[in-house]
């Protein structure tokens, strides 16, 4: 009867670890996914830049700047980060 308890009692910690293992896993690869699609973003912005004539360190700084709102900036947002930039490279 003890084995039987020990057995069960064994299964059941089993069970538990398994599903802490599967949901770790779950949240795990959503946060790979979804930094895949921030760097898929950040590249198509870095790319639609670099297509007006612009540096790719300035690019990049712009991108930083918009801190993931890259898909659609306001002009406001677009002009603080710009500055910012301009700022941070010429050293001001």
């Amino acid at each position: 009867m003890l084995a039987a308890i020990q057995a069960a009692s064994h299964r059941t910690l089993e069970l538990r670890v398994y599903t802490l293992m599967k949901e770790t896993f779950k949240w795990l690869l959503m946060a790979v996914m979804l930094q895949g699609c921030s760097d898929v973003k950040e590249q198509e912005f870095i790319s639609g830049c670099q297509s007006t004539g612009m540096l790719t360190q300035v690019c990049t700084c712009i991108a930083d700047e918009l801190d993931g709102n890259l898909e659609h900036p306001s002009d406001r947002e677009l002009f603080n980060a710009s500055m910012a930039c301009r700022n941070s490279i010429l050293g001001k």
